[in-house]
């Protein structure tokens, strides 16, 4: 996320150099080709996994763009539902991972917008057990640069410390550090860096200095001697030109990866100094290392600008190509179904709009009257300029899906996203991806979001422009369900 970002937009992604993310690979789709060569529409298929096992029963919707109703079905015993549509139609599952709870009913909705012939949408959801653990036990060089009084631990599958082995005696002596460390789903092998904590110049606790060893063979019970020489730290700086004059704030993640996964995230911010920014990060030397690098850019709403590319000490970033700025909040209008938000006139074209509700139905109770319902409706689409988004028209077998004028309707965000490969490269695994940063795998890929959150119930009639906008705390992707 370094590269001018103005002519990076329409590039398509290529594949991982870094071997570092991947989103899970969806199943095959159906054979389209008879045999007599006739060409047959291929179909729409969804599919729902739980703890990687097929998830059998989920009620799914197939419409056509005008809301009419292609198929009603529940997903088989290896967890499919499909039909044949033309193009530009949805697909909604009803809770497709969990049963909603008896009394006040909360129910999950996640909705496709503008699927095509032979889409393979895909939804997963893994709460099972955790990463298989290891215990090892790490000795490391003690640190001969400064007074070190504690050591931190990062690998590729977990973090830990190590303690000094000399009573705890002020100044401490040159023994060695050891301890145990806990990993996690290492498959065998961790890359390893120990950091050496002190006090610096400020009499501060800061790293001094630290070591990196890879490969590092690992398993339960491994008692593990590393002796590399330690490194000194490396200024990594991020400067930020061409900003608006909007912009409040600059912050920066940088997730430092090796071939086997993360293995050390640094963070820093900043405020504006005219239409410049620079955020200068103390980071330790991993050889070969790639960054992930996610910048915030905070106006009215919360910009996301996400590359990859190898460890470099300056990276420079033009922000004169974001998205358009969302200026204004975010409602939901129950007569029309449609959720609308104000954006600034110029900026980048995103390539697709996802939305959340949060609904609670009003009254209930009684022996004649239901029990109120709530449900969390996710919306993926194509973007459409102007603002705004048309929720479809949901078949009323299950329930009224659609909100009515007394309800409370929250419109729990908007994200605006432009992803290399557009939206048919994201669109079946949209609602799986935790972590942005694995759509991004080639030095020349950007990442675009921008994400608007102000959690306001609003009557039809309200105005989008009668409300006061409020900052995003955390983008979409960074605050998944």
């Amino acid at each position: 996320m370094r590269l001018l970002l103005i002519l990076s937009m329409v590039l398509v992604a290529c594949g991982d150099d870094s071997n570092v993310g991947t989103l899970p690979d969806a199943p095959n789709p159906p054979d389209a080709v008879p045999m007599d060569g006739n060409v047959t529409p291929q179909p729409v298929t969804l599919t729902v996994t739980l703890n990687g096992a097929p998830a059998a029963g989920v009620h799914t919707y197939f419409l056509n763009a005008d809301n009419s109703v292609v198929k009603t079905a529940d997903t088989d015993s290896t967890g499919v539902a499909s039909a044949t549509m033309v193009a530009g139609g949805s697909v909604t599952a009803i809770n497709p991972f969990v049963g909603p709870p008896a009394g006040i009913r909360t129910d999950d909705l996640r909705t496709f917008v503008g699927v095509k012939p032979g889409d393979h949408l895909v939804l997963s959801q893994n709460s099972g057990p955790g990463l298989p653990s290891v215990r090892i036990t790490l000795s490391a060089p003690a640190f001969t640069g400064g007074t070190a009084t504690s050591y931190d631990v990062f690998t590729t599958c977990g973090n830990g410390a190590i303690q000094v082995v000399n009573n705890g005696v002020l100044p401490l002596g040159p023994n060695d550090p050891t301890g145990q460390v806990d990993l996690f789903g290492c498959n065998g092998t961790a890359d390893i860096l120990v950091v050496a904590n002190g006090f610096g110049g400020n009499e501060q606790i800061q790293p001094l200095g630290s070591l990196y060893h890879a490969n590092v063979a690992v398993a339960d019970g491994a008692d593990i001697t590393l002796t590399d020489a330690y490194d000194d730290l490396q200024d990594v700086k991020f400067e930020y030109t061409n900003l608006a004059p909007s912009v409040s704030s600059v912050s920066v993640r940088h997730d430092v990866a090796t071939s086997h996964g993360v293995i050390q995230t640094f963070n820093g911010s900043t405020g504006i100094d005219g239409t410049t920014a620079l955020i200068t990060l103390s980071e330790m030397q991993i050889p070969s290392a790639v960054g992930a690098i996610d910048s915030t850019i905070q106006m009215r709403s919360q910009h996301e600008v996400i590359q990859r590319k190898s460890v470099t000490t300056s990276n420079t970033f033009d922000l004169a190509g974001l998205l358009p700025d969302i200026v204004n909040g975010s409602f939901y209008n129950a007569t029309t179904k449609r959720v609308s938000w104000q954006e600034a006139a110029t900026g980048v074209r995103p390539d697709l709009t996802i939305v959340e509700l949060d609904v609670t139905q009003q009254g209930g109770g009684g022996s004649n009257v239901p029990p109120p319902r709530a449900w969390h409706w996710q919306l993926v689409a194509p973007y459409a300029p102007g603002g705004e988004l048309t929720y479809p028209t949901l078949p009323t077998d299950v329930a009224n899906w659609a909100p009515n004028p007394g309800d409370n309707v929250n419109v729990n965000g908007v994200t605006n996203i432009k992803v290399p490969g557009g939206y048919d490269v994201l669109r079946g695994q949209v609602f799986n991806v935790e972590d942005p940063s694995v759509l991004v795998t080639a030095p020349t890929d950007v990442l675009l979001a921008v994400s608007f959150n102000q959690n306001v119930a609003v009557a039809p009639a309200i105005s989008a422009r009668a409300s006061a906008s409020r900052p995003l705390a955390k983008p979409w992707f960074l605050s998944r369900r």
